[in-house]
């Protein structure tokens, strides 16, 4: 959208999927809820004709060739004088023996992965989820509601570990036991073994083994740099940028999960926004005299509320900053059974906050 507000006379959206495009928060809850639907979409497919965007579904971009500008596609070739790759990040498959030939394993990544897993679970069904990062702990929850034992077997020592210390996490942690689900930290999965319609998980840790119905497994991404590798362009763990983020090559921009800035490969839902709109514009205005638009990376809070479970996140934790220390944050009314948690820097300023149960005074804290 930003490419046309910026006058590109023809914007093309290509898409491998056959959906319009959707927000991967969505997707724990069509993976549980017991329907094989798609995710709600961003925008109404009549959405993009309305604002000049033709929206080219089933139409993955297979080849850039850039000395000719044009984009290969299975239908053939397309010309483009500007071109933002945003083909975003994969799920990683460590290699687990025994385990990565099963038919119950899954991954929850795109609409596809939801819809699998709707199709075969079943209420009483004993699922595991392997990563306790967000999406692990609400597809924990998810399931739990929708009838299933659900176990989240994490390798740290405790769930979201980027975002929380241990202190929220520890609220945390009784609050998703509470509503059902089993935790088990400080373990790894190191095989597996499948025996009829179960799996035999063998971990390295507090349990020796898990029988199990399903495996998920949510332990993170990779950026996608397939095509960008194939064209040429310099990568590192995502596909380089500058601060207007274009690429190496001239007229080529990237934004999102792909994209390295800097020393940072990897976005949240709101930076990939921004980058969209910056990468979009840099893309129209390149051959103008028009200054471009500056990309600097921002701390962007992380929200999530599941199943009666709000979690609020902003900045570093103290774990992560050897200079600050965490403090609760008082005063107002908040519920029982949350936490409230900020990090302070030795010199008073605030460079965390931490949530689980509420997010009473959170914005105040991370607007300062």
């Amino acid at each position: 959208m930003s490419a046309r507000k910026a006058g590109a006379e023809a914007v093309a959206l290509f898409s491998r999927e056959s959906i319009p495009p959707y927000g991967r928060p969505s997707l724990p809850a069509v993976a549980f809820s017991g329907r094989d639907d798609n995710p709600p979409p961003l925008h109404p497919v009549e959405w993009y004709a309305k604002n000049g965007i033709e929206l080219r579904l089933d139409t993955a971009v297979t080849g850039i060739d850039l000395e000719n500008h044009l984009l290969k596609t299975l239908d053939g070739e397309e010309l483009f004088d500007a071109f933002v790759l945003a083909g975003g990040a994969n799920p990683l498959k460590p290699i687990i023996p025994g385990l990565m030939a099963s038919p119950s394993l899954y991954t929850l990544w795109s609409a596809e992965d939801a819809r699998k897993i709707a199709r075969h679970c079943k209420r009483g069904q004993t699922i595991a989820i392997i990563g306790g990062g967000l999406i692990g702990v609400e597809a924990a929850l998810r399931a739990t509601k929708a009838g299933k034992k659900a176990i989240i077997v994490e390798k740290g020592p405790r769930l979201l570990r980027p975002l929380l210390d241990e202190p929220a996490e520890k609220i945390l942690r009784k609050r998703v036991t509470d509503a059902g689900v089993e935790v088990i930290t400080d373990a790894s999965v190191t095989g597996a073994s499948q025996i009829a319609s179960k799996v035999c998980l063998r971990l390295a840790g507090a349990k020796s083994t898990l029988d199990v119905d399903m495996v998920i497994l949510s332990v993170g991404s990779k950026a996608n740099l397939s095509l960008a590798q194939s064209a040429g362009l310099s990568t590192d763990r995502g596909i380089c940028v500058d601060e207007t983020l274009q690429t190496s090559a001239p007229d080529v921009y990237a934004a999102g999960d792909c994209v390295q800035f800097g020393a940072i490969t990897r976005s949240s839902v709101m930076a990939a926004i921004e980058q969209g709109r910056i990468a979009g514009r840099n893309a129209v205005i390149a051959s103008e005299t028009t200054e471009p638009s500056i990309y600097t990376p921002k701390q962007y809070p992380t929200r999530m509320t599941c199943e009666g479970i709000t979690i609020c996140a902003w900045g570093q934790t103290a774990e992560q900053n050897s200079y600050a220390t965490l403090a609760k944050v008082t005063g107002g009314k908040p519920p029982a059974g949350s936490a409230r948690f900020k990090v302070v820097r030795g010199d008073g300023v605030v460079v965390g906050v931490q949530m689980v149960g509420t997010d009473l005074g959170f914005n105040d804290l991370i607007s300062k």
